[in-house]
């Protein structure tokens, strides 16, 4: 049982507790916390995605290298596959299809033949950010493949059901929780000029909320020991918000981090 003092958390109790207990289960089976603060905070300039001009797959293509590169992957044997294109729900200015198949971001799977099959919506070729937040998300499953699944000890918290989650966690002790967290719901505004429609649009990405999230970068922050105010340039500003809040709270409640 974990004891809080009077700084108040922005996550539910049994959430909070969930991360505090999968933080150190990830250091212990994953990643060690030596590599961990050695690794720098990754963010959406040329310094870790240098430019191309290449488009379409060839540019998803080179994101993804940028990505495992920075992992230390990029040796491992992945490949990259393209979705078909989604299905465009508005047929025209008065029709749309009902209960349109829809298609994950990205996905991951161990294939036949021992080979790291790695999946992404070509839609996402020119949002960079949800890009590169699928490409890490996903390449992040491959690491936990690492760990011995058959010895119950070495289950995350919550078991296995609970390994997308551990996951995006994971994302973030890599140094790419900026994206993680930027990615995790957006909210645009749209038009279309053919048709003369417009409107807002939402997307979701990741598995984590927007507070957890903040939450995962307050922890992130405070066991590197890097300064969390690196993060306001790059962050959504509520969500720079948030990650202040949940730093104040693990500023107030030390002991929670003692495994660190």
């Amino acid at each position: 049982m974990l004891f809080f003092k009077s700084g108040k958390s922005l996550l539910d109790r049994d959430d909070e507790e969930w991360q505090l207990a999968c933080w150190p289960w990830l250091l212990d089976n994953v990643v060690a916390i030596d590599a961990v603060r050695d690794c720098p905070l990754i963010v959406p300039n040329s310094t870790y995605f240098p430019g191309t001009k290449a488009e379409g797959k060839e540019r998803a293509e080179h994101v993804f290298r940028c990505v495992a590169d920075l992992i230390g992957v990029a040796d491992w044997p992945f490949d990259l596959v393209e979705q078909n294109a989604r299905v465009d729900p508005l047929v025209s200015p008065t029709m749309i299809v009902q209960n349109a198949p829809g298609s994950p971001a990205g996905t991951f799977q161990l294939t036949s033949d021992y080979r790291l099959q790695v999946t992404y919506s070509p839609e996402l070729v020119d949002d960079p950010g949800q890009l590169i937040a699928t490409f890490v998300h996903e390449i992040c499953h491959a690491p936990m493949l690492t760990i011995d699944r058959s010895d119950p000890a070495n289950e995350p918290p919550s078991g296995w059901e609970c390994e997308e989650f551990a996951t995006d966690l994971l994302v973030t002790l890599l140094g790419f929780g900026i994206f993680g967290a930027n990615a995790a719901f957006q909210f645009d505004q749209y038009s279309d000029p053919a048709t003369g429609m417009g409107g807002w649009s939402t997307r979701r990405s990741g598995y984590l909320t927007k507070v957890e999230w903040a939450f995962a970068l307050a922890v992130y922050f405070k066991i590197t020991g890097k300064p969390f105010d690196e993060a306001n340039r790059w962050l959504k500003p509520g969500l720079f918000k948030q990650l202040k809040k949940c730093t104040a709270h693990l500023d107030k409640n030390e002991t929670l981090l003692a495994w660190a």
